[in-house]
């Protein structure tokens, strides 16, 4: 984990270990992979949903 200039919080994420939805927020439970393969949750991302079709289509416009 490592922060920038700006305090804005870096991180390398290898997957999605789980995803719900409650009360209108998305909480996505992101991994990284541990020396070993095995997965480590590192952190919970929360997006309120009617965010999330805005982020997938920057996220598929940035690949």
């Amino acid at each position: 984990m490592t922060t920038s200039s700006s305090s804005c919080l870096t991180l390398l994420v290898d997957g999605v270990q789980s995803m719900s939805v409650q009360n209108g927020v998305v909480r996505l439970e992101l991994v990284q992979l541990k020396s070993d393969g095995k997965a480590q949750p590192v952190i919970q991302l929360q997006v309120p949903q009617q965010v999330v079709r805005k982020l997938m289509e920057a996220l598929q416009n940035a690949v």
